[in-house]
């Protein structure tokens, strides 16, 4: 458990360890994760989710909804509870599809059954994200720190710098094509924020090149991952 001191409350923040709430107390894991991680599981594999709450003082938790955010909906499920504090654990009916992320949302009030919002309370958490297998991962041969991870099933890169892990993200554009040396990967992106550019074919060659701008602060970033030199 991080520490309850400044720099505990900080790190806290920073890696997303977050919920927000005007009274009652709700969290939960995945795979013993808790919020602001990231969890990495298998095509076709099951989720569940571990949850506990607290509202002592706020009345009992009434209601959580569990809200699940894929690349292609959004997803709810009411739970209805009872209690000043419990657990429970869920299954997501739905088996892992591809990259997703679960959070969820808390309602607690007193023995009034039409509560004011005076008399409501809420608590909404940061999400757990569900990420799936790298088909291909490049590191930067020359001690730049840049990272380059690939899963051509759903055209998903994730570009990581010193600076900053820029997330999950759909490319605008992937090409692959099988040759005599490797898998031929093509990747052209951009959106608000970044703008990338990557060239990369697959062992037995296993090179990469690979050019990034934060469009944001204008800094670029290189990476070039050099056949032969493993990290």
């Amino acid at each position: 458990m991080p520490s309850l001191n400044k720099e505990g409350i900080i790190n806290a923040y920073k890696n997303g360890h977050v919920v927000f709430t005007n009274g009652p107390l709700l969290v939960f894991k995945i795979n013993n994760r808790i919020i602001g991680e990231t969890v990495q599981k298998n095509e076709g594999s099951t989720v569940t989710l571990d949850i506990e709450w607290r509202s002592t003082g706020f009345g009992e938790m009434r209601k959580i909804r569990i809200v699940k955010m894929t690349a292609q909906a959004c997803y709810t499920y009411e739970l209805p509870v009872s209690g000043e504090y419990g657990t429970l654990s869920w299954n997501d009916p739905t088996p892992v599809e591809g990259p997703s992320y679960y959070r969820l949302e808390g309602q607690s009030y007193r023995d009034n059954l039409s509560p004011t919002p005076d008399e409501t309370h809420f608590v909404y958490t940061n999400p757990i994200w569900i990420s799936i297998p790298w088909n291909y991962v490049f590191t930067d041969s020359y001690g730049r720190g840049t990272n380059l991870k690939v899963n051509t099933t759903h055209q998903l890169f994730q570009f990581i710098t010193p600076d900053r892990d820029y997330g999950i993200r759909k490319a605008s554009a992937m090409q692959t094509s099988d040759t005599s040396l490797g898998t031929a990967i093509s990747i052209l992106h951009e959106d608000g924020e970044l703008r990338l550019l990557a060239k990369a074919v697959s062992a037995p060659l296993d090179v990469c090149g690979a050019f990034a701008q934060d469009k944001r602060t204008g800094k670029s970033y290189s990476l070039l991952d050099k056949t032969g030199i493993e990290d």
